[in-house]
């Protein structure tokens, strides 16, 4: 990365050179089509420009997101938003004008002083800001993808998430105001963990209008979205053509959450594993082992797995694991108690009051289906996919919302909604596939998906004749949403998900 403020002229001088550059291999024949040439060219000379933040801006008032708040289906207020950094990059030396520039920012409360009435204790009224992080390349295709995150929070790294496959696009990303993913695990550190989501309060229905917990829930995704469409049209001059989300597991949940809260912002997405009925998880879970758990030994655990040193199936990893979450899960019933539930029920009386800010309803697919984005498109695609063998969101869970999202579909007896259902959705049980932010298969070894759910949902979005191609190992390759019968052959039953 180059700092514009130690050499303002550099990123000018080594545009010039590419015009040129650009000029004389477009004189001969070029190397690019003249259509995509003058796109490219356009947004990077605007990067080349507009990416510094004396140009870009450092402080903004709500009020410049009003334009792309939609109305039918309005965002949640936002206390303004700060640049905190601005990175432009590129490659002096390519004709391809291969550039990129990295905006890094906050989003602000709503509440005054930043400070959450609906919390009861002052210590713990205080709103985190949420982070986010927003890619633009100057090879720029016109489209944006949303990634969600993983876990009860998690860092905002874009780069971090940008592929090969997606160099292309502009790539947001944001955390729901909780940075440290593992915070929730951590019994030793008193007063943080899941109790950063949910705090005490006066009233225990209270809680779930928390900022941070609705933040969570699903509002920092349509805040961070709004954040990353203004810029991006600010800095390149132009609205991204398509939206796209994209999660696994609280990123697959984010990603329908996003289509029920707003169904008009997205053209397609594609959920991972989503724990769609986070508070049922929750339930079950319970308080188990929770006393026992040892941090350290649950760090090993967890960098094993990422790592690949540790098999999934490994049952020190089942139990650390199973251990980690009854902490979390411990730390929870700490804010209910402490808002005035009886420790006995207090886990059951929160998630109930928390299951619709945090779970995603069964009529969340066809209504977004059914709802034209404000682009004026109107055929929008859903992709779901499911590991078999996962630990961590079980098969069960997302077999039954499958069925349920049919079943709400079919109580409509309407013949055109259930067959735009099947046409625009795709739904893949994947044999032997476990949890985790890379393919891990049940024995514990990295699995090849061969699959680019991005081009897969892409193409899908834009050409009504394209087949999305499916993940290796998956039981229904042509997606197709399956049976109840089908999903109890497989071991994903939705009547064994409790």
């Amino acid at each position: 990365m180059t700092d514009p403020k130690n050499k303002p002229g550099r990123f000018k001088n080594a545009a010039r050179s590419l015009r040129q550059a650009l000029f004389l291999a477009t004189a001969c024949g070029g190397l690019l089509s003249s259509v995509h040439a003058a796109n490219n060219e356009d947004i990077f000379f605007k990067l080349a420009d507009l990416c510094k933040k004396e140009k870009i801006g450092g402080e903004f008032d709500d009020a410049v997101l009003e334009k792309v708040r939609g109305e039918k289906y309005p965002s949640p207020k936002t206390g303004g938003f700060t640049i905190d950094s601005v990175e432009p990059s590129w490659t002096p030396t390519s004709i391809f004008l291969n550039g990129s520039c990295l905006v890094k920012g906050k989003i602000h409360s709503t509440s005054q002083y930043r400070l959450d009435p609906k919390v009861k204790d002052l210590w713990n009224k205080g709103v985190p800001d949420i982070n986010f992080e927003l890619y633009i390349p100057s090879q720029w295709n016109g489209k944006l993808i949303q990634f969600g995150g993983g876990l009860f929070s998690w860092p905002s790294s874009v780069m971090g998430s940008k592929t090969a496959e997606t160099e292309n696009y502009a790539l947001l990303m944001s955390d729901a105001g909780n940075t440290q993913p593992l915070l929730p695990f951590l019994p030793n550190i008193t007063g943080f963990g899941m109790a950063g989501l949910v705090k005490g309060a006066n009233d225990i229905n209270d809680i779930p209008q928390q900022e941070l917990a609705t933040n969570f829930g699903g509002n920092s995704i349509k805040k961070s979205l709004d954040v990353g469409v203004t810029l991006v049209k600010k800095i390149t001059g132009k609205t991204p053509e398509a939206k796209y989300f994209v999660g696994f597991s609280t990123g697959g949940r984010q990603a329908l959450k996003a289509i029920e809260s707003w169904p008009d912002a997205y053209d397609g997405v594609v959920s991972g594993a989503p724990s769609v009925y986070l508070t049922r998880m929750i339930k079950r879970v319970g308080h188990s082992h929770w006393e026992e758990f040892d941090t350290d030994k649950f760090g090993g655990v967890l960098g094993g797995l990422i790592l690949g040193t540790l098999k999934w199936s490994d049952p020190s990893a089942t139990q650390a694991l199973g251990k980690a979450l009854g902490w979390a899960v411990q730390s929870i019933s700490q804010a209910a108690i402490d808002s005035g539930a009886d420790k006995d029920n207090a886990i059951d009386k929160l998630m109930n009051a928390m299951e619709p800010v945090w779970n995603v309803k069964p009529g969340a697919v066809e209504n977004f289906l059914n709802t034209p984005t404000n682009s004026g498109k109107k055929k929008k695609r859903v992709i779901l996919y499911q590991g078999t063998q996962d630990i961590v969101v079980p098969c069960t869970q997302t077999g039954k919302f499958v069925r349920d999202s049919a079943n709400y579909v079919r109580s409509k007896n309407d013949e055109e909604t259930v067959k735009r259902m099947g046409d625009s959705t795709r739904v893949y049980f994947i044999n032997g596939f476990n949890h985790g932010f890379f393919p891990v298969t049940a024995d514990g070894g990295l699995g090849d998906l061969s699959w680019n759910y991005i081009s897969a949902l892409d193409q899908w979005v834009h050409d009504d004749n394209a087949k999305p191609k499916a993940p290796r190992n998956s039981f229904n390759p042509a997606g197709n949403i399956p049976t109840t019968e089908e999903l109890k052959t497989w071991g994903c039953s939705p009547n064994d998900f409790q």
